[in-house]
């Protein structure tokens, strides 16, 4: 095991045998595997391409100059998006679910596979 940051100057050498002195196995703690510090994900291929799907909804959105709250990857793709900008989906979508809860509606439209959904005042 060598330093953190190879040492400088003319005692480079000297330096770097001396620190591998002090980490001989013999003095060493015993060995403990340590994961990568960034261990690469492993997606199977329906959540990538669940993923890929709402990417494209979002950059849908986006076009449409939508403001995006938040996103989940529950079983329907769930895009929260910001109130003001409900009139551009009600326009551009044809089936609208509204739930009430309380004194709030949820409303939800279906994009592309991905429910889309934002926070109502109740009437």
């Amino acid at each position: 095991m060598y330093p953190p940051f190879p040492p400088h100057g003319r005692s480079g050498r000297r330096a770097m045998r001396r620190s591998a002195r002090c980490l001989s196995p013999s003095s060493a703690e015993p060995a403990v595997p340590v994961p990568p510090r960034h261990a690469p994900r492993v997606l199977d291929a329906l959540t990538t391409r669940r993923l890929g799907q709402q990417n494209q909804v979002l950059r849908r959105l986006r076009a449409l100059g939508v403001t995006v709250l938040a996103t989940d990857l529950d079983p329907q793709l769930t895009i929260v998006i910001d109130r003001a900008d409900a009139f551009r989906l009600r326009a551009i979508s044809s089936c609208i679910v509204t739930r009430r809860t309380g004194g709030i509606d949820m409303v939800t439209v279906e994009l592309d596979g991905c429910r889309v959904a934002w926070l109502e005042a109740a009437p």
